[in-house]
């Protein structure tokens, strides 16, 4: 169904691709296709108010609308479609997980070529690491022997 053929009390379905919801709206009101005034080269427009208390604009000739993060259309088959999509893209992204995981490291080596200053600022921080754990390691070992030699007293 295209948004053109919207009639009062049709149901609209709304997927919010952010929140990952569906809902159901009832159209309370649709306006005849008309000229957009705002893009003319857009074509004619569709003004649906729903029962969520919004009113959005649609291009007449189409089966779905986008706004923001929401996709909104009177075809359950055409949302079904953009939930699909979504779902196929993510799981895309998944696939490439350890791809990525493993260029982090190659990237970090070519970044620090490129900024011999964050190299050096890395290696100081991990000297610093180090000697903090050499510190740490001896504080633990001189309170040891205090230990034991008061202990043996």
């Amino acid at each position: 169904m295209l948004f053109k053929d919207i009639k009062i009390g049709d149901n609209v379905y709304v997927y919010d691709r952010i929140a990952i919801t569906l809902t159901t709206e009832k159209v309370i009101n649709a306006s005849a296709p008309k000229l957009d005034k705002g893009n003319v080269a857009a074509g004619m427009v569709v003004d649906v108010s729903l029962s969520n208390n919004l009113t959005y604009t649609f291009k007449d000739s189409s089966e779905v609308g986008y706004t923001a993060n929401l996709i909104i259309s009177p075809d359950k088959s055409a949302v079904l479609r953009e939930v699909e999509a979504q779902k196929a893209g993510n799981e895309a992204q998944l696939a490439r997980v350890e791809t990525l995981r493993a260029e982090l490291p190659k990237l970090e080596s070519v970044i620090d070529q490129l900024s011999p200053e964050r190299l050096e600022r890395k290696q100081n921080e991990e000297r610093l690491n180090r000697m903090e754990e050499s510190i740490g390691a001896l504080k633990d070992m001189v309170e040891l022997v205090l230990k034991q030699k008061n202990g043996s007293k």
